[in-house]
């Protein structure tokens, strides 16, 4: 089940951890049908949150090779998005030159690294 936009608040302002110096990370999981995690397919930095209201999902864009976002950016962008709204992780995927598709994960949790000053969002790949 996907985590909501209320979720990640909570997680963040509880956190005794993640402080504002921390990058915002996505960690998509390959997970087994009996809910084991299998392998991590990759971690990418998060560069941009957006809204897509007609789908009420908070977007967090995935920028390969791209500057992360620190967790205090993140959490200012955050907290104006409807508590409701799903959290979603975006890839936008270029075919050629001229199409492209939007390929979205539902957020399934949070985690962090502290040695690495990293938080993520957990996505099932």
């Amino acid at each position: 089940m996907s985590k909501h936009v209320g979720c990640i608040i909570n997680e963040l302002e509880e956190s005794e951890i993640a402080d504002d110096d921390f990058s915002l990370f996505m960690i998509l999981l390959k997970i087994d049908d009996s809910g084991e995690v299998t392998s991590t397919e990759s971690i990418e930095p998060i560069g941009k949150i957006g809204v897509d209201i007609d789908n009420e999902e908070c977007l967090f864009h995935i920028t390969p090779y791209g500057k992360p976002l620190k967790i205090s950016e993140a959490y200012a962008e955050i907290e104006t998005i409807d508590s409701r709204f799903s959290l979603v992780s975006v890839i936008e995927k270029e075919f050629d030159d001229s199409s492209w598709i939007r390929m979205d994960n539902p957020v399934i949790g949070f985690g962090e690294n502290v040695n690495e000053k990293r938080f993520f969002i957990v996505c099932r790949a």
